[in-house]
């Protein structure tokens, strides 16, 4: 069970995730979960674990969306920026399908790299999680 100041939430974790992550599973540790949420016959909510981290080691990831028919000079300011903001933050890009961008493409985290993104890109095409 975790829970925060207003709820409590169940969650599964597997055999699968609960190994690799039994150095943080500890009670009262600060964590970031990523799963799917799964409600049964009575309306009970619970969360299946896929991924688990400390607060302290998480690094969010960027969801960029280019449309197919971007202009090569979109193309070329992404690049740019991403060359300006560079950082430790994983870009996942979608042009047609998703793709993760090589370890080269990072971006930092700050305020200032979120408004370029959508400033270039549009608010609905820029996600950070």
């Amino acid at each position: 069970t975790i829970e925060d100041y207003t709820e409590r939430l169940e969650v599964t974790v597997f055999p699968r995730v609960f190994y690799v992550n039994t150095a943080v599973l500890v009670p009262d540790m600060p964590l970031i979960i990523q799963g799917r949420v799964d409600v049964d016959d009575d309306a009970v909510v619970k969360l299946l674990a896929d991924k688990v981290w400390n607060l302290k080691e998480y690094k969010s990831e960027y969801y960029l969306k280019l449309s197919t028919t971007a202009a090569s000079e979109v193309k070329q300011e992404l690049k740019e920026l991403i060359k300006k903001h560079a950082g430790d933050h994983t870009i996942y890009l979608h042009q047609g399908s998703w793709r993760k961008l090589p370890a080269e493409y990072r971006l930092d985290d700050s305020e200032e790299t979120m408004q370029a993104l959508i400033a270039l890109l549009g608010k609905e095409s820029v996600k950070k999680r």
